[in-house]
């Protein structure tokens, strides 16, 4: 079986897999391409040269049009592990009957993990899906049927870009929304923090931000002028040690969630 697999949305990618094997990966960015790409058409058409024949299947990375409320779903869509979140169907690819497959972004997440994992296939695990919209846990059954067990908390990618941004002086303060490139920045900061005693202050604001419901409403600058960390420098010792205890905190979250 050939299956031809495409990823839309940022960080796009074209695969072809053969009975079972990958023949080739190929990703938007490589090669001197923009940061988080997206597949452009020169990709895609160059993916499908290189496919010896028609592929038997194409498979589509969930996704969604844009992020706001109502927004068409590209393949099965951004969320849903249930059977709502695969969709098979026949269609006409180059005048010949293919098959087309689509899995939802989250569960995408999980059965590819799964996939990769060291453990013998069919054995049933837990599982977390930590990501920019998503903080959750999930069961994985030996059928491969999942099911979300619970979310301990909302946007934890996009928390920590937020976070990055809020002590920047160049981000603005009505910013829609964070930039991509900002959450992998804060991990990095964690890193310089020190083993110090915890103020209020940090206190204070890591509890609202990881309270915060980032699937009912986005993080936004200017609802944080009253903390003192507001556009303080990322060059900031003090901002460092919130570096660090924000992402202590955010991992506790998500261990006394699964000790519980």
């Amino acid at each position: 079986m050939r299956i031809f697999a495409y990823k839309p949305g940022h960080d796009g990618h074209v695969a072809l897999l053969e009975d079972g094997k990958l023949v080739f990966s190929i990703e938007a960015e490589k090669d001197s391409g923009a940061r988080y790409a997206p597949i452009a058409p020169e990709l895609l058409l160059h993916g499908l040269s290189l496919s010896p024949d028609v592929p038997g299947v194409i498979a589509v990375s969930g996704w969604m049009n844009s992020f706001r409320p109502m927004a068409d779903p590209v393949g099965a869509g951004y969320f849903g592990v249930g059977p709502e979140a695969v969709h098979l169907e026949t269609g006409l690819f180059q005048g010949r009957e293919v098959r087309r497959f689509s899995s939802s972004h989250e569960r995408s997440h999980l059965l590819g993990s799964y996939a990769m994992a060291p453990f013998e296939q069919g054995t049933p695990c837990y599982a977390l899906v930590w990501e920019g919209v998503i903080g959750a846990f999930y069961h994985i059954g030996a059928d491969l049927a999942i099911t979300r067990v619970g979310t301990p908390i909302t946007g934890p990618g996009h928390k920590y870009g937020f976070l990055y941004g809020l002590a920047d002086p160049t981000y603005p303060a009505d910013a829609r929304k964070s930039r991509r490139e900002d959450a992998g920045k804060l991990m990095a900061l964690s890193a310089y923090g020190r083993d110090s005693a915890e103020t209020p202050e940090e206190r204070r604001l890591i509890e609202r931000l990881i309270e915060h419901d980032a699937a009912r409403a986005a993080l936004r600058k200017a609802d944080y002028r009253d903390t003192p960390f507001f556009d303080i420098g990322l060059d900031d010792p003090s901002f460092h040690d919130l570096a660090r205890r924000f992402q202590l905190a955010l991992f506790e979250r998500f261990h006394a969630f699964a000790k519980d």
